[in-house]
């Protein structure tokens, strides 16, 4: 027998909407979406059914007259010959789509109690999406967040408005547990979802991405979910409810040999998940700031973030203590030096297994982004297929390229570094028991042993999923972490 009595399904506007009507930009003076879910019903929120929903179009703001919809799309490899039209680059990151220009995430409940608050929201996507499992990447992922898992029809993409149906991946949401809404000792009096998004150098890169007038546009943002009827409509008096959380840290890495100490104060700490990117590559819009690369040096030659600077050796640590595993994860052996001084390594598959597992138990993941095509693994070569079919207008071959992304040699091009897959991980909860580590009095540590060269800063972005409680009691709500 079901233990509710209905099923009821909603769909959402934004709270602040403004009288001009249902449009957000960060270029244009409207950068938070808020959503406000009612506390006042004794209801449970199913959150395995929340979605948010919207349109997104990105390109050249222009005025009205010119485009009803105030933003011109660029045309990202459309350049016809002949026909006058530029070409114009503006595109997304192919992994994360349009959720590139979500930059934060707050939940509280109607008295703003902050249960939980993601910033960085699109960078820790950016690591997740990949790592995740998912029936059919091009599939799910396209129909969810706009993505392709490629960068040139990610581009193609981009020429034209991209819908978006998708989940709102905190931690409180991703266990998909019935939430219970009601007022004090019944549930959380509700429930706020604050949407920042992203300036616009933060979400859009190409080319032609730093014009003064580029921009994006979000449509009509709605959220959707389904709300359960307790049987009596009365939800039981309850006294904690365990949840998730999801926490950001950021930090620097520059030396060859640095350890990163984080006061996370938190009692069950389940995983650690850490990716990179180079620093000079946040807020340019000529570069991807949401690739997740492995560790780069300025080349010599190129004066650019190009070469691999590969880590050697990872050691995680509590109280300064090596914990969870009791070895460092030593990945030195496949490294070696090529003339000129560039560093060749092959898939460091040990660290990549912990960084998966970070995401989901290892044993429980059956599918990933991550293979040997990302990674530039041995054995994947460079393999050039040609369509049998000549393009009209040129008399050249379509070509479809394969490629190797760089792992075995020491330079990557910008298209290999955009598509690498690269960060380190840790898992507490190895077993999946849902039981966290406490480092509420030790504090979270690892070193990391690379090639660095001491002058190429790499940026940090440290992801840390902890269980927490909802406590309630006399009237009040209060978060234990």
């Amino acid at each position: 027998m079901s233990v509710f009595d209905s099923i009821q399904k909603h769909i959402v506007a934004p709270s602040n909407r403004s009288s001009e009507g249902n449009l957000w930009s960060y270029r244009d003076g409207n950068p938070q979406i808020r959503f406000q879910i009612s506390g006042e019903e004794m209801v449970y929120l199913m959150t395995g059914t929340l979605r948010l929903n919207y349109e997104l179009k990105i390109g050249t703001a222009v005025d009205t007259t010119v485009d009803p919809s105030g933003i011109v799309s660029p045309n990202n490899d459309q350049k016809r010959s002949g026909t006058g039209t530029p070409a114009q680059n503006i595109t997304l990151d192919s992994k994360v789509g349009a959720l590139s220009v979500i930059e934060s995430v707050q939940v509280c409940n109607n008295r703003n109690l902050v249960l939980e608050d993601i910033k960085n929201y699109n960078r820790m996507v950016s690591g997740v999406a990949k790592t995740n499992e998912f029936d059919n990447f091009t599939t799910n992922i396209m129909c969810e967040m706009a993505a392709t898992g490629n960068d040139q029809s990610m581009q193609v993409m981009s020429n034209s408005r991209m819908w978006v149906n998708t989940k709102i991946l905190c931690g409180i949401f991703m266990e998909g547990l019935p939430l219970p809404m009601g007022p004090a000792q019944y549930g959380t009096g509700g429930l706020n979802l604050i949407i920042n998004l992203a300036p616009t150098p933060n979400a859009l890169y190409g080319a032609d991405a730093g014009g003064s007038n580029v921009s994006y546009k979000i449509y009509n943002p709605t959220l959707s979910f389904s709300t359960a009827i307790p049987r009596g409509k009365i939800l039981p008096k309850i006294k904690q409810q365990p949840f998730s959380s999801v926490s950001t840290y950021y930090d620097v890495l520059t030396s060859s040999d640095q350890t990163t100490m984080i006061k996370t104060g938190l009692t069950g700490v389940v995983s650690v998940q850490t990716n990179f990117v180079p620093t000079q590559h946040i807020a340019n819009a000529v570069e991807n700031g949401l690739a997740t690369p492995p560790l780069l040096n300025v080349g010599a030659a190129t004066g650019v973030f190009d070469t691999v600077a590969p880590i050697t050796r990872v050691t995680y640590m509590k109280g300064g203590v090596q914990f969870p595993n009791k070895f460092a994860t030593d990945e030195s052996n496949l490294i070696s030096t090529a003339a000129g001084g560039t560093f060749v390594t092959r898939n460091p598959t040990l660290l990549q297994r912990e960084f998966l597992g970070a995401s989901k138990i290892i044993s429980n993941l059956t599918r990933t982004l991550g293979s040997m095509a990302t990674e530039g693994a041995e054995g994947s070569v460079d393999v050039a297929a040609y369509n049998t079919t000549s393009s009209p207008a040129t008399g050249v071959q379509n070509q479809i390229r394969l490629r190797n992304l760089g792992f075995t040699r020491g330079t990557l091009t910008t298209k290999a570094i955009n598509n690498v897959l690269a960060g380190i991980g840790m898992r507490c909860d190895k077993l999946g028991a849902g039981l966290g580590s406490d480092y509420s009095k030790a504090p979270l540590s690892f070193r990391i042993e690379s090639k660095l060269d001491g002058q190429s800063p790499n940026s940090m972005y440290t992801f840390v999923l902890s269980k927490q409680n909802l406590l309630y009691s006399s009237g009040t709500i209060m978060v234990k972490s």
